[in-house]
């Protein structure tokens, strides 16, 4: 008996490890870690009055970003990649800013201060190596399946 092949290409089934774990990340960690801290400067916010309030509602729109975002690597939608690296793009910027004003609390000496962005910002970098280098999510996006009718 012959066996029949599928000549359309296969799909892979769900995220994988690395995607899943920075989908994990985007949907519980980055959520919960700004909700901590949001939560510590309530009272400093009110204080600083408006541009602590928009530093907050940059980081409140981050924090949707990325859960849209992990929402996406883990089901693997067509713009998974471009909204997780518009996240670490903004997640990175949003860290700067709140490194650098007085805004939102922190008990780290300023080497310690630095020491933290530098890991962030390394951290960021790296996953968005990951997402942009990744195989899954590289026949997703609607630009290559256009390419791909054309032919």
């Amino acid at each position: 008996m012959v066996e029949q092949v599928d000549p359309s290409p296969r799909r892979s089934v769900g995220p994988g490890p690395c995607l899943g774990l920075l989908a994990l990340l985007l949907v519980v960690w980055y959520p919960l870690s700004f909700a901590l801290t949001a939560s510590s400067a309530l009272e400093r916010l009110i204080s600083y009055g408006g541009p602590a309030m928009l530093l907050l509602a940059l980081r409140v729109g981050v924090t949707g970003l990325g859960i849209a975002a992990g929402r996406a690597l883990w089901g693997l939608g067509p713009h998974a990649r471009r909204l997780t690296l518009w996240f670490l793009a903004l997640a990175s910027l949003a860290t700067l800013l709140t490194a650098v004003t007085p805004y939102f609390p922190s008990n780290r000496t300023r080497a310690g201060k630095r020491l933290a962005v530098s890991a962030i910002l390394l951290h960021n970098a790296a996953w968005a190596v990951v997402v942009a280098r990744s195989r899954r999510l590289e026949d997703l996006s609607p630009a290559s399946s256009a390419v791909r009718a054309d032919r």
